[in-house]
């Protein structure tokens, strides 16, 4: 194993427990109820513990001059606004549940896409994380790039749904709180990759 890899060694199990946030984030909203809204807080406060135990490990490694300290932190540093991104989501699909306010059917849909985007990154960061393959790292970073644009699609297209009456003003927040999230989550994933490959 590099060295390289060895420092970024803990950074799969902070991923790990993105993609446990997440699932329950999702699970949340896809069934309209904050069912997992206390285990998503449990789990992002572990997500913290860890990054915080972690980073200080590399610092400690950091006495011992290791050439990938900034990198290894700045990946922490991303992982961190990754999960104060998937909190915000929660959040408003907690808000979104107990106030049962109601997405159209488009809005729905355009949250499905960001869930299986930020999934599907997680995975691929989580195995850029373990191999260091600089494809895969190229691809998290472009493919971070693309989920961002498509947010700004998703808001564009949410605009035009305000303007006709589709979608409500709280319905409205809410989905724009979501898709700022996402989009902070998608851009913080690219910049974990760049600093992993």
């Amino acid at each position: 194993m590099s060295e390289k890899l060895a420092a970024l060694a803990d950074t799969v199990e902070v991923v790990t427990l993105l993609e446990d946030v997440l699932g329950r984030v999702r699970q949340d909203f896809e069934k309209h109820r904050p069912a997992y809204a206390h285990e998503v807080e449990h789990l992002a406060e572990k997500v913290r513990q860890a990054i915080v135990d972690a980073m200080y490990m590399t610092i400690r490694r950091a006495e011992e001059k290791s050439p990938f300290t900034l990198a290894v932190l700045e990946v922490y540093r991303s992982l961190e606004h990754m999960a104060v991104a998937l909190v915000k989501a929660a959040q408003a699909v907690k808000t979104k549940a107990t106030e049962r306010v109601l997405f159209s059917d488009r809005a729905v849909a355009e949250m499905r896409t960001c869930f299986e985007e930020a999934a599907g990154l997680l995975v691929n960061l989580r195995d850029l994380l373990k191999t260091g393959n600089a494809v895969l790292a190229a691809w998290v970073g472009e493919r971070s790039q693309a989920c961002q644009g498509r947010c700004q699609e998703f808001a564009t297209e949410h605009e035009e749904r305000l303007v006709q009456g589709i979608c409500l003003p709280r319905s409205s927040t809410l989905y724009l709180i979501m898709l700022e999230a996402f989009r902070d989550f998608f851009y913080w994933a690219g910049r974990a990759a760049a600093q992993a490959g």
